[in-house]
């Protein structure tokens, strides 16, 4: 077995290359032919210098021997014999149909190239039930732009990172490949790369798609929208007069080469994102509504869920004038807390016992024509108690600050000036800063001596605080038809949305962005999108079984289900190879059927080397 160049002149330009291969000699009759084992590319990299011992490493681990030490040998070699290994195994191999016996050494059992499948065989799976691999066909993609583009989705859902981490992750520890029939050992990051560009031509398209796919699966129609705005997404990019308009202004993270964008995304009450559209990150965010809305063709009669910082006057009657209805959510912000004309009580809820009022208010838009809006306000009562225990420590630990620092002024070499006391009393203030607004601090001092002699404090707590009204939110809506009790379920509901939607985000890893152009940064968030969708799909199946779906809980559990080959020599000194995916454990099994999904393929691919 060596390794030979051969020269061609295959490419688009006509102009020759070179391509490595990996040949053996057999004897035919009198003569001596070779024979092409495997095409190891243009782009093979190990240096010829070390061709004759790539070559003795691969016959090592195809017969099964040891008879040098792989901790010795330069790393790039090892990887390199073992993915040529794996692909020869899978040219040679065949699964046998019947029952197969075979006679063989327990001794000499190894396993080697073990590949997590448990997560990619679920992930592959929800695509398939979005149907993105005929779309991606559909779309005129071909076989391989297919798999490199299939596999940077299911990256994101298994092992959200860069395009290297996931280049790295697809050739060295995931079964990916095999389940997509692609080598990703001879593709570089800018294959996968690449994949970004052809999907970000058809964003369009696949958004239809997924949207039409999405509401054949989920019964309940997508009547309600909460529209999301995440900032702080930023793209590193060189400086220069090619730097993209939507990476404007500034972060938080000290670096000079990197700057925000935004992700707009808009979410029906099933939790799926149904419209996403990069903006600027130093956009205003009541200046995007309009913008995502009309692009995203939403119907009349849709309920959009936004909070108080989109709420503007002028946004407001927009969706008046288009037919939309709207749900604003302000968090304290009126402390005016009194009963209305129509009060409710709520008892059902999870956090306890709810006190609502709703009242019918007429209002006057910018140009004074009048208009009227349901205003309701709740009273959470467990939420009041916790509030108030906050508050009784917090009140308890200012006035032991400040009857500790009344103390030391009896004290004889402690510090009495005006200044240092009135120093450490704002210290003691900003420490507290959620209670000491709430006291009048008086200082009494000695006029000759300018030395402080007393300190005394009273709580005097204005009217509208949170000590007097803890808790206390309000819902608004241009929906006159709605009672307190449909009205709070529908926030509650879209509550729970807003949460699934928060809590995916680190599960997918979706910031920061690690590319250095406009379109990789778009397809990046584009491949991000898919998979929230696919994450989406397992979860839903999962709620309507009872199964936990917490998506990084999932992943871990089953990360630990591997793809792995078996090696054993034989009497006749040949080495049987067994390529077989483990049994789930009992854990596993629940979570895919929780999934309503197969478990991944138990065939066994069987090769005599």
């Amino acid at each position: 077995m060596f390794i030979v160049q051969a020269r061609t002149s295959t490419a688009k330009d006509g102009s020759p290359y070179v391509t490595h291969r990996l040949v053996e000699s057999r004897r035919e009759g009198v003569k001596v032919r070779q024979k092409t084992l495997l095409n190891l590319g243009r782009n093979f990299s190990v240096d010829q210098r070390d061709w004759r011992l790539l070559c003795q490493r691969v016959n090592e681990l195809i017969n099964g021997q040891a008879t040098l030490n792989f901790l010795t040998l330069p790393m790039e070699i090892e990887t390199e014999a073992r993915r040529i290994v794996k692909r020869l195994l899978e040219r040679r191999g065949h699964t046998p149909e019947i029952s197969d016996w075979e006679t063989v050494d327990i001794h000499s059992a190894q396993d080697i190239d073990s590949r997590s499948i448990g997560v990619e065989h679920a992930a592959l799976e929800a695509l398939k039930i979005l149907d993105i691999p005929n779309k991606l066909c559909s779309l005129g993609l071909n076989q391989r732009q297919q798999g490199c583009a299939l596999a940077m989705i299911i990256s994101r859902m298994a092992q959200p990172g860069s395009v290297r981490a996931a280049n790295y992750w697809l050739r060295t520890a995931s079964a990916a490949g095999e389940l997509l029939e692609i080598d990703f050992g001879s593709l570089n990051d800018e294959a996968l790369n690449r994949a970004s560009n052809h999907l970000i031509k058809h964003k369009t398209a696949l958004e239809d798609h997924i949207s039409r796919t999405v509401d054949g699966h989920v019964n309940q129609p997508p009547i309600v929208t909460l529209y999301d705005l995440t900032d702080q997404h930023f793209r590193e990019e060189e400086e220069g007069p090619n730097k993209p308009s939507t990476a404007q202004g500034h972060i938080l993270q000290q670096c000079s080469n990197a700057y925000p964008i935004s992700l707009g995304a808009v979410l029906d009450n099933n939790g799926f994102l149904r419209y996403t559209k990069i903006v600027p990150g130093n956009v205003i965010e009541t200046c995007t509504l309009e913008t995502m809305l009309t692009s995203l063709n939403v119907p009349k009669g849709s309920i959009i869920a936004m909070d108080h910082g989109l709420s503007t006057e002028e946004n407001r009657a927009w969706m008046r004038s288009k037919g939309y209805i709207y749900l604003v959510v302000s968090h304290n912000s009126n402390r005016t807390f009194r009963p209305h004309t129509e009060t409710a009580a709520i008892s059902t809820i999870s956090d306890g016992e709810l006190t609502v009022y709703l009242e019918q208010i007429e209002r006057e838009d910018t140009e004074k024509i009048p208009y009227k809006e349901v205003l309701l306000r709740y009273h959470a009562n467990a939420r009041q108690t916790k509030e108030t225990d906050i508050i009784t420590r917090c009140q308890a630990r200012f006035e032991e600050g400040l009857r500790q620092l009344n103390a030391s002024l009896s004290k004889p070499r402690t510090q009495k000036t005006l200044a240092k006391i009135q120093h450490k009393i704002e210290h003691l203030q900003k420490e507290n800063a959620r209670i000491a607004p709430h006291y009048n601090v008086t200082i009494t001092s000695d006029q000759e001596s300018k030395k402080v002699v007393a300190l005394t404090w009273k709580l005097n707590p204005p009217e509208d605080s949170m000590m007097h009204k803890p808790d206390v939110c309000r819902l608004q809506s241009n929906e006159r038809n709605w009672d307190a009790n449909t009205m709070w379920k529908t926030y509650v509901m879209l509550k729970d949305v807003e949460s699934v939607f928060r809590s995916l985000k680190p599960a997918l890893g979706l910031r920061p962005i690690h590319h250095r152009t406009e379109q990789r940064a778009d397809g990046h968030l584009l491949f991000l999108a898919i998979a929230y969708h696919a994450i989406q799909i397992l979860r839903k199946r999962m709620a309507q079984t009872n199964t936990p779906a917490n998506w990084t809980t999932i992943r871990n559990v089953l990360n630990s289900l591997q793809r792995t080959t078996t090696t054993f020599a034989r009497p006749d000194g040949r080495t049987l190879h067994l390529r077989k995916t483990a049994l789930p454990d009992a854990d596993q099994a629940a979570i895919y059927k929780g999934m309503q999904i197969g478990l991944p393929p138990q065939d066994i691919r069987k090769t005599i080397v």
